[in-house]
């Protein structure tokens, strides 16, 4: 495995919330450039039909976790080219 790869595991404090990362992430939307940003009219749907209730602080960490992949994965959600 390259040594970046190598990294420690997870926390359990934070399996749930990155589960839910992984839901919100497996549903975004995108376009010929890149996904898009999940948003907070995705992460209010996404409570409605999940029934999850996030907290202030965890919908904020669920927002930093998306704006990091993006970032990751070379999309910044900007899809006019600027």
């Amino acid at each position: 495995m390259p040594a970046e790869l190598a990294v420690p595991p997870l926390p359990a404090a934070c399996a749930e919330l990155w589960a839910w990362f992984g839901e919100l992430d497996a549903a975004r939307g995108g376009s010929g450039w890149g996904p898009a940003p999940i948003g907070w009219a995705g992460l209010d749907a996404w409570q409605r039909v999940s029934g999850q209730r996030l907290t202030a602080w965890e919908a904020a960490t669920l927002m930093a976790l998306d704006a990091a992949r993006l970032r990751h994965s070379g999309s910044n959600g900007n899809t006019t080219g600027d």
